[in-house]
């Protein structure tokens, strides 16, 4: 090893070469001491880490190196090297590698290893296995050891995280889809690569202050620091954690602190602040991830996610044929009808339990009996996913909502727009960007363009609420006057193209049924009273004010009377 001077002071200091680097990472020269500016930076060999990293100050620095060295992408590089693309990416962002790995990337990069490393050796003078150094809090996660399918979801994210190094990922999907089980589920995968885990719930959400506060503590509780009376502060003193140590944080249930009634992805009040700490994981730079779970999508998710970008969400949709195994769990008979079953909930790990607790309970576990009897769909506890989604609409998002459940069929954004005149376009668009945002319409490309349309489990919860209002507003009209619903949507398709007469919608059967099974009237006679005054009232009044209202009192009329 032969000495060279400091460029700087032009004091002699040992240098090593590649050789000697090299019989380091074999295990030899071990009593060797490697002399600094400082020398203090660095013990003997014996005392270093098997692994090095970009001190977080630096990660720009290599990034540019690489640049500069005119490599025109990461997958170029580990070619050139001889190395792994997430060997290279870790190094470019700071995660742990190999020490000749390191030293060698350095190397071809015209870097000074030394200087841009992390010079953390003191505390790694008698290291414990990686195992034992790894912080977990899994405060309030599920149980997620009955896991099914989801492999490429899983892969998907793993390559988010661990290769792309991505700081925010969004988990989203419907109501009982399974993102709280796939996130306990990746979590676990890919906690080998971090120091630090936290999983917490914000089903009972708590203020940003106090989240903040939590993860402070929880991350560094030998530091003795009390949480800043500043939001900002208390950020930035995440962030920093986040850029010195490699954390993974996943937060459940997001959709609890956003607002009701209004589009989708914008905060109630009180929790404003989650999304300016959603800004700054997502724009600033660390080595860290935090992973939230959602059944809206937060703007600023939508905002800042790209293909290429540090911020990415993955919509979890059917189960597939991987939901055979929730009902043969069950218990369930009547195989052959199982794919009929999974498509209707469209592979909904939480419907098919609910659904499959029911035929077992009900019908002896077989599936053929549950379809034979017509209860498909019209089960109270699968109606409850649904609900919980559905009351948080704005009013102009149920209007669409209803809309698509009456036209049944798949609607395009033309046919959108003609059934809503009254709006601009912009507000249609942003209507059904919100129920996408919210994962509550299903999109078929076809050769025109795109359609929108319910899942069925959708479509008959929706189909259901209208005629129950309906109904309640028939039921109550002598007390109160009042109607909405019963003028806002026609029961009757309308007429061909010949002129004939249109067909009732299937809305329209439901309706004359509930209105004599849900003890609305107590008999035939009060529900044609009550038709006919509403019919009285309708006379002399605009056509704007009436809407369907008229056509809609005659068809229950002509077929009450008729019965």
């Amino acid at each position: 090893m032969e000495p060279q001077r400091d460029k700087t002071t032009g004091a002699k200091r040992d240098r090593l070469s590649s050789r000697d680097l090299a019989a380091i990472a074999r295990g030899h020269l071990a009593g060797m001491i490697i002399l600094e500016k400082d020398p203090s930076h660095f013990l003997t060999t014996k005392a270093m880490s098997r692994s090095l990293r970009v001190s977080s100050k630096n990660i720009e620095k290599v990034k540019f190196a690489l640049k500069r060295n005119n490599y025109p992408s990461q997958n170029a590089f580990a070619s050139e090297v001889g190395l792994s693309r997430a060997t290279v990416t870790s190094f470019l962002n700071g995660r742990p590698v190999d020490f000749l790995n390191f030293t060698e990337i350095c190397e071809k990069l015209g870097l000074n290893w030394q200087e841009i490393a992390h010079q953390d050796f003191e505390e790694q003078n008698d290291p414990a296995p990686p195992e034992a150094v790894k912080s977990q809090n899994w405060n309030g996660a599920p149980d997620a050891s009955i896991f099914y399918g989801r492999e490429k979801e899983i892969a998907e994210l793993k390559e988010w995280i661990l290769t792309d190094n991505c700081r925010l990922v969004a988990v989203l999907g419907m109501s009982g889809i399974g993102k709280t089980a796939l996130s306990v589920k990746l979590a676990k995968k890919i906690q080998p690569e971090f120091t630090c885990l936290i999983w917490r719930s914000l089903r009972n959400p708590p203020s940003v202050a106090d989240l903040l506060a939590d993860l402070l503590q929880t991350l560094s509780p030998q530091s003795g620091q009390q949480p800043s009376d500043s939001t900002d502060e208390n950020i930035s003193r995440l962030l920093q954690y986040f850029q010195d140590h490699r954390c993974l944080v996943v937060l459940d249930n997001w959709q609890s602190i956003l607002k009701s009634g209004d589009f989708a992805g914008h905060y109630r009040e009180e929790y404003r602040d989650y999304g300016e700490l959603l800004r700054r994981v997502a724009e600033e730079s660390h080595q860290s991830c935090l992973v939230l779970t959602s059944s809206e999508k937060p703007r600023e998710i939508a905002f800042l996610e790209g293909e290429t970008l540090p911020v990415r969400s993955l919509v979890v949709g059917d189960l597939g044929e991987e939901a055979r195994k929730i009902l043969q769990a069950k218990g369930l008979s009547g195989e052959e009808e199982w794919g009929r079953l999974i498509f209707l909930y469209r592979g909904n790990p939480l419907a098919l339990k609910i659904i499959a607790t029911t035929i077992k309970d009900l019908f002896a576990g077989d599936v053929g009996q549950f379809f034979k009897h017509s209860l498909a769909l019209d089960v109270g506890n699968i109606r409850g996913i649904v609900e919980q989604q559905f009351l948080r609409l704005s009013p102009l998002e149920r209007d669409m909502m209803y809309w698509l459940a009456i036209e049944e069929q798949p609607l395009s954004l033309k046919d959108l727009r003609g059934l809503f005149s009254g709006y601009k376009f912009s507000q249609v668009v942003n209507t059904l960007e919100s129920l996408d945002l919210r994962s509550l319409v299903e999109k078929a490309e076809e050769e025109v363009g795109s359609k929108f349309t319910l899942q069925p489990a959708v479509m008959q919860y929706v189909t259901n609420h209208l005629v129950e209002k309906i109904c309640q507003e028939i039921a109550s009209f002598s007390k109160n006057q009042q109607f909405k619903l019963l003028g806002n949507y026609p029961l009757q398709k309308p007429q061909n193209s010949d002129g004939q007469t249109g067909q009732p919608r299937r809305i329209f059967v439901w309706i004359k049924n509930q209105l004599y099974t849900e003890g609305n009237f107590s008999n035939n006679s009060s529900v044609l009273e009550n038709l006919e005054e509403i019919k009285a009232s309708l006379q002399g009044k605009p056509a704007i004010e009436v809407g369907y209202a008229g056509e809609n009192v005659e068809i229950l009329l002509k077929a009450l009377n008729a019965e």
